[in-house]
């Protein structure tokens, strides 16, 4: 089943940036001239506080990101973990996230994107780039990601446990820069590589993504439904699912 994602202007799209499209169409894909994208000048921000009530269809069936395949939890999870690239509503172009810039390499195998100066979960520790890397180790673990694996260098064979890292995954300038090597190109890159971050530093307790284990993921983790950290405009207090919004009448 494929991945949602609740960023997006339609209710029902695929995960943070489709990762489990699978027969992309790459027929007259080229390989792009370099670009650079930098964001816009700020915006003023509206106070903080208040309440927001949010209407679900169905339960939530988990707060993992690598493991989601509903829409119901990526709208929830979607509040708590952000991706490095934000969607436009407007038209759904991709646009500075928690990466404040990226640049695409002549050759369109190299992808450098740089995070936005003093990041920090919830819990006070730093963003960085090793919490993206850890999220994608994740997702390669758990057999996610349909696209990656012939895309980014050393995915598959982390994937299956040939090798204790992805390859084509480096991290430099004490976290702040995140360079990705690809395999070949692809047309859709940065939609494939636009996976949430999770706070690894809370996660690695229960799998540590350097171990090489071909079944080792992070399926099994307590806090898959317990987010341990956020890095988005919202925190995770607890979940009851016997609440009634609507009481039935008696």
């Amino acid at each position: 089943m494929p991945l949602v994602d609740p960023t997006s202007p339609r209710r029902l799209l695929r995960v943070v940036a489709s990762l489990t499209v699978v027969g992309l169409v790459l027929g007259g894909c080229v390989s792009p001239p370099p670009k650079v994208f930098t964001p816009p000048p700020s915006r003023q921000m509206t106070a903080g506080g208040g309440r927001l009530d949010v209407p679900l269809s169905s339960d939530v069936l988990t707060l993992q990101p690598v493991l989601t395949t509903d829409e119901t939890s990526a709208r929830v999870w979607s509040l708590i973990y952000l991706p490095l690239l934000d969607t436009d509503p407007d038209n759904g172009a991709l646009r500075p996230g928690l990466a404040e810039s990226y640049v695409v390499s002549a050759d369109g195998k190299t992808i450098t994107f740089t995070l936005r100066p003093g990041l920090v979960w919830s819990d006070g520790e730093p963003v960085t780039g090793d919490d993206y890397v850890y999220a994608l180790d994740a997702l390669a673990r758990a057999k996610k990601g349909a696209g990656l694996e012939d895309a980014v260098a050393g995915y598959r064979e982390y994937a299956i446990g040939r090798s204790d890292r992805i390859a084509g995954l480096s991290v430099s300038d004490s976290g702040r820069v995140i360079q990705v090597s690809l395999a070949r190109t692809l047309c859709n890159v940065l939609q494939l590589l636009n996976m949430p971050l999770l706070p690894k530093h809370s996660f690695v307790h229960d799998w540590q993504d350097r171990v090489l284990r071909s079944t080792g993921s992070l399926e099994q983790s307590p806090l898959n439904n317990a987010p341990p950290a956020s890095v988005g405009p919202f925190q995770f207090l607890g979940a009851d699912s016997r609440r009634r919004y609507h009481p039935r009448s008696q």
